[in-house]
């Protein structure tokens, strides 16, 4: 049973809370807890699988209560529950906060966030690599991005379309503003498209402000740097062009194709979340059971052998993204493994991932990493010659893996 700590400085708040969730009792253990000082005090005497907080309480707001969390008690979820707040203090709470639910929330919209995070979190028995990931404040950076970006902000002249071609163009830019919106800090929860469209979503105010306050945009690197990172990125957008293109070629359905983009895009956050990427890609913690060991990627990735998830799968999920996204970036090196066995966008990031991790072979000679019982089930290896043209058609030219 889930064990979820519910923090609140007014009692009727807390009854209120109570009585709506009754109905959830013999799924969840709930414990509430009256102020920050007594949901520490409930902490240090047992763990809790997710914290919700209000975000504006006295004495120990929850941004302060929930950085707290973050740095003692890193294997928990962080969430916060709160009636209408300012930009300021929404902007104190993101980088300590996984989710932003906004008062009044339906049970079952709590339901869904909670159930969302504790599937894949149960799917991560490794506790080191939960601690790390739920530890992640923000993605790296582009160096050289991040400059041309405060650059745009110094323009009185940018334009929301110009700071959005900017971010769409860098993975740990792209990643946050999807979490600000898949989330809802700013606003309702969105299902987004791409980081064009959550940018706009946000506004050209908010993403000034995010900047100013160092809350997501910071360079992973010194100028001049970046080769790991870029890297990286040329093989994540290649995946993604490769993926929404095979997408494309199943089904018409503009939301699975937007989906398998920017599962594309976002299937290595797991890796750009445990690498430091200013010291030749040292790890950040010696690496946990069943992720990449050799710098930044491994052409033989020890979670593929081994059936474990993706930890950037733990990551999107704490950030409230689509399951069709989690599932394609939790299970892309091992489909076979995920629970759903539809064709989905896990189905065409696995095989634009498995395809382009090669270096381009010749014609004729198809000896890719690919779960070939998981594409037997799914009815696809008929297709394969097809979509192995469309992806060597994607790979970065002079960019091998």
């Amino acid at each position: 049973m889930k064990r979820i700590l519910f923090v609140d400085d007014e009692p009727k708040i807390l009854t209120g809370l109570r009585r709506c969730l009754r109905s959830f009792r013999n799924e969840w253990q709930m414990v509430f807890a009256e102020g920050g000082a007594a949901a520490l005090e409930q902490l240090a005497s047992a763990p809790f699988d997710v914290v919700v907080s209000d975000a504006r309480m006295p004495g120990m707001d929850g941004s302060v209560l929930l950085r707290q969390v973050m740095e003692l008690y890193p294997d928990s979820a962080r969430m916060i529950l709160s009636g209408q707040c300012s930009r300021t203090s929404v902007l104190k709470c993101v980088a300590v906060t996984h989710q932003f639910l906004s008062k009044p929330c339906e049970p079952e919209t709590l339901k869904s966030a909670m159930q969302g995070v504790c599937r894949m979190r149960d799917a991560f028995h490794d506790e080191t690599t939960r601690e790390a990931i739920s530890r992640t404040q923000w993605l790296p950076s582009q160096a050289r991005l991040t400059s041309e970006l405060a650059a745009a902000m110094d323009s009185s002249e940018t334009s929301i379309g110009d700071l959005a071609g900017i971010i769409a163009r860098d993975i740990g830019m792209t990643a946050k503003v999807v979490q600000m919106v898949s989330s809802g800090f700013f606003g309702s929860p969105q299902h987004v498209a791409n980081a064009a469209d959550a940018v706009k979503l946000l506004g050209l105010d908010t993403i000034r402000a995010l900047f100013s306050a160092s809350a997501g945009f910071q360079p992973g690197s010194e100028e001049g740097q970046d080769d790991a990172l870029q890297l990286l990125t040329h093989h994540c957008f290649a995946v993604a062009a490769a993926a929404r293109q095979i997408m494309e070629t199943l089904t018409n359905d503009r939301t699975m194709i937007a989906d398998a983009h920017l599962a594309g895009v976002l299937h290595e956050v797991g890796t750009m979340a445990l690498t430091d990427f200013t010291h030749d890609c040292p790890r950040k913690q010696d690496p946990p059971t069943g992720v990449q060991s050799t710098n930044c990627r491994s052409n033989v990735p020890s979670s593929f052998v081994q059936a474990r998830p993706d930890p950037g799968g733990y990551l999107v999920a704490l950030w409230g993204l689509p399951d069709s996204i989690v599932q394609a970036i939790a299970y892309h090196r091992i489909p076979a493994v995920c629970p759903e066995q539809a064709v989905s966008p896990l189905t065409t990031v696995h095989v634009a991932n498995g395809i382009l991790e090669q270096v381009p072979r010749a014609v004729g000679d198809r000896r890719v990493r690919l779960a070939m019982d998981y594409l037997e089930r799914t009815g696809c290896t008929d297709r394969l010659e097809c979509w192995h043209e469309i992806c060597e058609a994607c790979r970065p030219e002079g960019v091998l893996p």
